[in-house]
């Protein structure tokens, strides 16, 4: 659903039953060598993101001499 506000346009994602709880999770598309949409749990604050290791492989990212 698409909502504005004066001149923001905001999209509202449902919360996602998950294990019998519910959570903001939305899909996010990641594009690079290759086009990969993964669903993330949206947190309140959160500073960094993380993704499994699958991800970067599938887009093309090489972490082989990564810290």
């Amino acid at each position: 659903m698409n909502t504005t506000q004066g001149n923001l346009k905001e999209k509202i994602f449902p919360y996602v039953s998950y294990r019998g709880r519910f959570y903001p999770i939305i899909p996010v598309v990641i594009e690079g060598k290759e086009k990969t949409i993964v669903y993330a749990l949206v947190g309140n604050g959160a500073t960094i993101s993380l993704f499994h290791v699958s991800i970067a492989e599938d887009i093309g990212i090489e972490l082989e001499n990564a810290e």
